[in-house]
């Protein structure tokens, strides 16, 4: 849809946001049930332990100012060190100020400091959050208040905040800037959660009180929000902001828009997005469960309104996760998805899904994952359920997602997987026929998934064909492509992808019985190329023969490897790690070349979500790229894995 029909629809619904008030039907973001269930749930051991947790995070904001900030914020992913890849110590006391904690010293900068307010925004809506919950569950007033006169405080302040972007300027077209943040993409998320928090405390609210919130805060972030068009995750949000809006507000209108708008609603980005396998068609699981939240919250929200979007589609989103994991419970990190992404750290959807849905495999997968982490997710309420964290997961079988283009081969506790499928739009990797390995206990063969987008290392290497387990050709990237799949069975998996560099065919062929792999990749082409075949081992490798210090090419993502060092071979080779051995044979050349180095690793966790482990806090592993140089026509590797 053009920005300016998007536009002209928006004037339009936003001449009827003074109906809302004439409207009789009572809405809500929580049913009776749900807040009774909450209130049963507080009573429990497990229950009270998660609203005295919530009570501790607010006494801890207490402990500093709660007026909102006056100046309009950044960007989260500038919040990052841009030497360790490590998110910034936040203090509340030093806004201008951002302490590394492996660095030793404190940065600053306009877009760091933006994003210091970025920060502080996020804070305060998990803060508003916190307090919903507390006083859904114990009805304690001071609570209340709290919500009351923060969302005040917005409401004086977000009618003079500009619309901005990333570098505090003001686009024209203003697609995708913002006021409180700087992408209408937070902004959509923003007010998703802070409608359930003026929803619930809307009653205790005198009636100026009301007038002054639905003005200067929820109508004038409908007006940004309904002049927001797009796709892709971005709509997903942003109709689940207009979906909280109109049903805080009472308004038929924009919940409509949001729902059923035939070119960006919900239903048509449901049909648009969401393969016929479940998953979404970003392509990783860090890009499925972000836009998922956003659905689940517009499920919830227009329930009062008349709609039931919660049909078998938006449960299968649930369920093809379970079928993609490893065994603990981690996701390959494809494409643009932070690494670790893990069932336990989505648990607070599925802790939604299993209220809704009731669907046994959801319950088995709470009781897993609670084997991990505690049960401390606000969430968790809804269910007014007991779970016994004593029964695992069945071991899943090897399985094929077709519409999404990647096999999972399982032995034992033992994973491979080989992606080939779509590119996955704007957050897609030039990586196909890439592969990754868990060995049951960890990735000993990673997709290293992305750091943080403001960070070098972003562009530079995670988003280079170089940086996965597969082939460059001639030091370029590859191509966007969809590979094909030729064959899969529970021990094996073929498929081939003749796109991604003109000219040349690759294959990839992989069979995993017990605790052996075989991989073998081919390269076919007319004319003679550079085919550079990597592995970025997370162990330094042991192999044996004459290596010296050499240089790369250089093409941006050869430069990131170091410590570079290189042999010349004409035989076969082995390469031992503390978790595996790997033999490696090159076929039809008489002579090749190995280079080995180091290079940035699995970079830091989703600094969004508190791992017991501390993942999110750690500066990036290195990892060691192992890469066979073949210049002829084709290329044949064979690759035997004894996986330890």
């Amino acid at each position: 849809m053009t920005t300016k029909k998007y536009i002209l629809i928006a004037c339009g619904l936003l001449c009827l946001l003074s109906v809302a008030y004439g409207q009789k039907r009572e809405t809500y973001f929580f049913s009776a049930e749900d807040m009774a269930n909450i209130r049963s749930s507080a009573q429990t051991p497990w229950g009270k332990t998660i609203v005295d947790t919530l009570k501790s995070h607010i006494d801890e904001r207490l402990k500093y100012p709660l007026a909102v900030p006056k100046e309009e914020a950044g960007h989260l992913h500038d919040y990052f060190c841009p030497v360790h890849n490590v998110f910034f110590e936040f203090d509340w006391n030093s806004p201008d100020k951002q302490y590394c904690s492996f660095c030793k010293k404190t940065w600053s900068s306009d877009r760091i400091n933006w994003a210091w307010i970025t920060i502080a925004q996020d804070r305060n809506k998990q803060f508003l959050t916190d307090c919903m919950y507390v006083y859904l569950a114990t009805g304690d007033k001071k609570y209340a208040r709290y919500m009351k006169d923060m969302l005040l405080d917005y409401a004086d302040k977000y009618p003079h905040y500009k619309i901005h972007d990333k570098g505090r300027n003001t686009p024209e077209p203003a697609n995708y800037s913002a006021k409180i943040y700087a992408q209408s993409l937070d902004e959509a998320g923003w007010f998703s959660d802070v409608c359930r928090v003026y929803s619930v405390v809307k009653p205790l609210l005198k009636k100026g009180e009301v007038e002054k919130i639905e003005k200067g805060l929820l109508k004038e972030g409908a007006g940004l929000l309904l002049k927001r068009g797009g796709g892709g995750n971005w709509q997903v949000w942003n109709n689940s902001g207009l979906a909280a809006i109109g049903v805080a507000l009472n308004n038929d209108s924009i919940v409509k828009v949001a729902v059923e708008h035939t070119k960006v609603g919900y239903r048509q980005m449901m049909k648009t997005h969401v393969n016929r396998d479940g998953w979404w068609n970003e392509g990783s699981a860090n890009y499925h469960f972000f836009p998922l939240r956003a659905m689940l919250l517009t499920a919830g929200a227009v329930r009062s309104m008349g709609y039931d979007l919660w049909d078998k589609q938006l449960e299968m989103m649930f369920v093809a996760p379970i079928k993609s994991i490893y065994s603990d419970l981690t996701f390959p990190s494809h494409n643009d998805g932070w690494y670790g992404v893990s069932l336990p750290t989505q648990i607070r959807l599925y802790e939604v899904a299993y209220a809704r849905y009731k669907n046994p495999l959801l319950l088995n997968t709470l009781q897993d994952c609670y084997r991990l982490e505690d049960r401390l997710s606000p969430e968790a309420l809804l269910t007014n359920t007991t779970i016994h964290p004593d029964k695992e997961l069945k071991e899943s079988e090897s399985y094929l997602f077709g519409q999404t283009g990647y096999g999972v081969l399982r032995s034992g506790k033992k994973s491979v997987v080989l992606k080939y499928g779509p590119s996955g739009g704007g957050h897609g990797h030039p990586d196909k026929l890439s592969i990754s390995i868990h060995n049951g206990e960890k990735e000993i063969l990673p997709d290293l998934g992305t750091c943080a987008y403001g960070i070098p290392d972003y562009l530079n290497w995670y988003k280079r064909t170089l940086s996965h387990n597969t082939v460059t050709v001639d030091c370029k990237d590859q191509r966007p492509a969809t590979g094909q799949m030729v064959y899969f069975d529970n021990h094996s998996i073929e498929a081939f992808c003749d796109k991604a560099y003109p000219g040349v065919e690759m294959k990839r062929k992989l069979l995993l019985k017990g605790d052996t792999l075989c991989d073998e990749f081919d390269c076919i082409s007319d004319t003679i190329h550079q085919y550079d075949y990597v592995l970025l081992l997370t162990e330094q490798p042991q192999i044996e023969g004459e290596f010296t210090g050499a240089k790369l090419d250089e093409a941006v993502a050869y430069k990131q490897i170091r410590n570079v060092k290189r042999s010349v071979m004409n035989h076969p080779f082995t390469v031992s790690t503390p978790t595996g051995k790997i033999t490696f044979r090159v076929d039809g050349v008489p002579s090749f070349e190995l280079f080995v180095g180091e290079a940035s690793g699995i970079p830091p966790t989703n600094p969004d979500i508190v791992t017991k482990t501390g993942t999110e806090r750690r500066p990036v592993e290195t990892c060691y790229p192992l890469m066979i140089r073949v210049k002829d026509k084709n290329m044949t590797v064979r690759a035997q894995w004894d996986i330890f």
